[in-house]
């Protein structure tokens, strides 16, 4: 302002402190807005589904061992866990919904993988689920 004042600019020496404040002052309810949304605006809940395929012999043994697997794990949380027998093979099947406030799908593929290589076990996989809505 001093040096448009000085080079006799003195119009916009008085305007450029008006614009600033005018700005500031009509720009202050939006910013109040934005810093009053939530950074997190909701806390979105993941769902996996872990399906095993094992012998019928198993399926005790590699039901405990996925409930042991999964209780290490900070923020992952069984919300249900099933066992069907397959008709035609004799195999069971084991279903297990787990949920996580946090993406967890690093630590999903590492136990997957160790009970994979689980004796009995004849397919094992993982996958995101739907969220209930």
């Amino acid at each position: 302002m001093g040096l448009l004042a000085g080079e006799g600019f003195a119009l916009y020496a008085l305007l450029a402190p008006v614009l600033v404040l005018g700005a500031n002052t009509l720009l202050r309810p939006i910013v109040r807005s934005i810093n009053r949304q939530p950074i997190d605006s909701t806390e979105e809940e993941h769902h996996y589904l872990i399906s095993l395929d094992c012998r019928a012999a198993r399926a005790s043994d590699i039901r405990s061992l996925l409930v042991q697997e999964f209780a290490g794990v900070p923020d992952i949380q069984f919300s249900e866990l099933d066992s069907a027998f397959v008709d035609d093979t004799g195999d069971v099947e084991l279903t297990a919904t787990v949920t996580s406030p946090k993406r967890r799908e690093l630590a999903l593929e590492a136990i997957v993988s160790r009970l994979a290589d689980a004796g009995g076990v004849k397919r094992a996989g993982w996958r995101l689920g739907v969220q209930a809505g």
